[in-house]
């Protein structure tokens, strides 16, 4: 396996060009499509890495405001526009609404049926999962002094990453989940200079941007990098 790590818009920003790039809310690989989540108008930009060749774009719906996260998966795309979680179809249309909350939902993960929507603010790590087979919510997570800003999902071992704000030093957090939705648990360890994680592939280790890797089971640390990331993808 090669370990590759890279600053996004070096690669991507020549073809969106830097009025467009700034509007960017997420991006994730599936298969050999990469997907990116722009923000207004509200809308999902795709690239074949195989072909190297720019797909169709999808357009999402604009009367909901800015979009603030997204997810696609093989049933579905999944956005927030704020504190509003909405379902599409793959072609951007059949809007189903999926919830409310009271925090900016800021980021989205899918594991199998469920979908978690991290509404994380302040000091508190907020979590909400959906059941997509009825698109309706199972549970809520919140708690104190664990937040999950730059998170990442271990869905092999039902486990979320991600970092405590308004703290010093900050810590890696992680909040476990069940497959049935609900939330079991966390952990927490002090990491020096961390504001953003990745999971490796096998889900056996979890490094944030200061180079900092960790077993994701015990968050043991393991290595580094010796430098710090902008962003990693693996090949």
């Amino acid at each position: 396996m090669k370990r590759i790590a890279f600053a996004g818009w070096v690669c991507f920003g020549f073809f969106f060009g830097s009025s467009s790039w700034a509007g960017l809310v997420h991006s994730m690989q599936k298969g050999s499509v990469a997907s990116f989540f722009m923000d207004s108008p509200a809308r999902i930009e795709q690239y074949d890495l195989a072909s190297r060749q720019w797909l169709f774009s999808i357009s999402l719906p604009t009367n909901h405001g800015a979009l603030t996260a997204g997810w696609i998966d093989n049933d579905g795309i999944y956005v927030a526009y704020d504190k509003s979680a909405y379902r599409y179809n793959l072609s951007g249309n059949n809007e189903v609404h999926l919830t409310d909350v009271t925090q900016k939902i800021f980021q989205i993960f899918s594991d199998e049926n469920i979908l978690i929507l991290n509404r994380s603010s302040g000091l508190y790590g907020r979590l909400t999962s959906i059941d997509k087979d009825n698109n309706t919510v199972v549970a809520k997570y919140d708690d104190y002094l664990d937040s999950l800003y730059g998170a990442s999902m271990a869905p092999s071992i039902n486990r979320i990453f991600g970092f405590s704000a308004g703290l010093s030093p900050a810590n890696i957090n992680y909040a476990n989940y069940k497959a049935d939705g609900t939330f079991a648990g966390n952990g927490d360890h002090w990491s020096p200079g961390g504001s953003k994680t990745w999971v490796f592939p096998d889900d056996a280790k979890v490094v944030d941007n200061s180079g900092r890797i960790y077993s994701t089971e015990s968050l043991t640390y393991l290595n580094n990098f010796d430098n710090s990331i902008t962003d990693l993808e693996f090949y």
